[in-house]
């Protein structure tokens, strides 16, 4: 197996990706496609890509979702929201699709974490 070659970043690389990340960071509940972020920011999608996996140790995909899973996770423990609400807020249009990615990331359902944090008898007010 060959060994990937290290990518060298300059420093306007580097401030050019905060640029994306800070984007991403203000925007994750929009949707958002590489091939945008690469237009907006005037650089090529596999630059972008191979770039901003050097940098953060990250695919863009994964630190968006990421973005979308923490920022869920704070309004799942801090706030009595409907799970459904949640799902918007973090950029999906469907409960399920949320709900899948969810317990994909963390392992147990968003209602898990409801639970936990207001107790069983909202929870049923919350999950519709």
């Amino acid at each position: 197996m060959r060994a990937a070659a290290k990518i060298i970043l300059y420093h306007d690389d580097i401030i050019r990706l905060d640029e994306i990340k800070n984007f991403i960071d203000q925007n994750f509940n929009h949707e958002l496609h590489i091939k945008s972020l690469s237009e907006k920011f005037t650089i090529s999608k596999s630059t972008l890509i191979r770039h901003f996996r050097s940098c953060y140790d990250v695919s863009i995909s994964g630190y968006i979702l990421k973005c979308r899973m923490s920022h869920a996770m704070t309004l799942l423990t801090t706030h009595a929201i409907p799970i459904s609400q949640i799902g918007i807020t973090v950029g999906y249009q469907d409960r399920s699709a949320f709900t899948h990615a969810f317990t994909k990331f963390f392992g147990k359902p968003p209602a898990f974490y409801l639970r936990k944090t207001i107790g069983d008898a909202e929870v049923n007010q919350l999950t519709t």
